[in-house]
């Protein structure tokens, strides 16, 4: 894994798509960072190929994620890390 902190200062740093917008294409309905309990594999996919793009960041699928809203949020945070 390359220390992003070295990319040299000419060179534009890509960061991933929005998970929520390719998990609604794959037919997901629920709040994102629920599947990374429910389907964490559809989430790496996803991570993968934008990798595969061309992507030097991979941001966590934590959106969402509410205490408010789910009693479980910080368990859903902590398996997108």
């Amino acid at each position: 894994m390359n220390n992003i902190l070295n990319t040299p200062e000419n060179r534009r740093i890509i960061f991933d798509g929005g998970t929520g917008t390719e998990l609604q294409k794959r037919g997901f309905t629920t709040d994102p960072a629920v599947l990374n309990l429910t389907n964490p594999g559809s989430i790496i996919e996803i991570h993968k190929e934008y990798l595969k793009a061309g992507a030097d960041v991979i941001t966590a699928n934590t959106f969402g994620a509410y205490t408010h809203k789910y009693e479980n949020a910080a368990e859903m945070i902590k398996a997108a890390m």
